[in-house]
């Protein structure tokens, strides 16, 4: 039996066959329009997270664009989310952490479109890892909503798709 280290070595490839193979930059790239579009949804959720927001603290401009959406005040799910003892950790609301989140990947984004191809797949890699730890706790949120508080807020229920 032949030990590694005796084996012979290897050929050298032609320059006609390695000129066939592609670059890694085109490997793995990322389109510029994929982050452009996490960017715009980025930002469309974090103007839904800063209105629940709004109407937890309170804010008439914030509880009238969530009544559009949720229907009338008081007969909404929504209220009684926004309400409930689960809508706040340790004081904070889960919105504020909700409107953290897209912002943070917003600017994950926005910096990754001024990049080149590396950095683009970086933060599509970064971006995809961020948005599956977002999903357990989306599903976390849907559950708390489905089996503690029995109601359901519709414009939480958008900030999870």
């Amino acid at each position: 039996m032949r030990k590694f280290w005796e084996r012979d070595t290897a050929p050298i490839a032609d320059v006609e066959t390695t000129a066939r193979v592609p670059s890694p930059a085109t490997w793995s790239s990322v389109p510029r329009w994929r982050l452009g579009l996490t960017l715009l949804l980025a930002l469309l959720n974090a103007g839904l997270s800063a209105a629940l927001l709004m109407q937890h603290r309170g804010d008439a401009r914030g509880a009238a664009a969530v009544s559009q959406v949720c229907g009338e005040t008081g007969a909404s799910g929504c209220d009684v989310v926004s309400q409930s003892p689960y809508s706040s950790v340790r004081g904070v609301p889960v919105a504020a952490f909700g409107l953290a989140f897209a912002l943070s990947l917003a600017l994950l984004t926005g910096l990754g479109l001024l990049g080149g191809p590396d950095t683009r797949v970086t933060v599509a890699g970064t971006a995809l890892l961020a948005l599956f730890l977002a999903l357990a706790v989306a599903v976390v949120l849907l559950g708390v909503q489905f089996f503690l508080i029995k109601a359901f807020c519709k414009m939480c229920l958008l900030t999870y798709a």
